[in-house]
């Protein structure tokens, strides 16, 4: 018997699936050329993506000139698979507050280090600057719940039910 995605919470589901991992596919674009980089992420309750890098990253520069994004995470490897794909908008985080709150989240899942939030946070972060991803649309493909790919392919947009 595969899981019924109509009669869950898909918020939850999706929740609990991201936070068993730590590693995305980040999708860009400049002038229709697309670019695939790995990065480690968190996600706050409401299913934004945080993550780390430099300015000077081809994703963040591209990032800097068109905000629309795709991501990936990869829930199961093995066959059958099982992968969450997603689009939204993806900005440098500027106010200090949602700056703080973002390497909270990043150091408690990956960093777990206290010195290492208390320089972020004074300023001495060797140049890394806080990136957020909010969802417009969420896709998971489970070939776990679902044999036949058809079915496997469920859509789920924040704020619906």
């Amino acid at each position: 018997m595969g899981i019924n995605y109509k009669s869950m919470n898909m918020h939850d589901t999706f929740k609990t699936y991201l936070n068993q991992h730590e590693i995305m596919q980040l999708a860009t674009v400049r002038d229709g050329q697309p670019w695939c980089c790995s990065l480690h992420y968190v996600i706050d309750d409401e299913l934004n993506f945080y993550w780390l890098s430099f300015a000077d990253r081809r994703h963040s520069q591209e990032i800097a000139d068109n905000q629309k994004v795709a991501l990936a995470v990869a829930v199961k490897t093995d066959m059958p698979v099982v992968g969450i794909q997603a689009e939204g908008d993806a900005v440098q985080l500027t106010d200090p507050a949602q700056v703080e709150q973002a390497a909270r989240l990043y150091n408690q899942k990956i960093i777990n280090s206290d010195d290492w939030l208390k320089n972020f946070l004074n300023g001495s972060d060797d140049g890394f600057k806080v990136y957020k991803f909010v969802p417009r649309l969420f896709v998971v493909f489970d070939r776990v719940a679902h044999k036949d790919p058809y079915a496997a392919r469920h859509e789920w947009r924040p704020g619906s039910k």
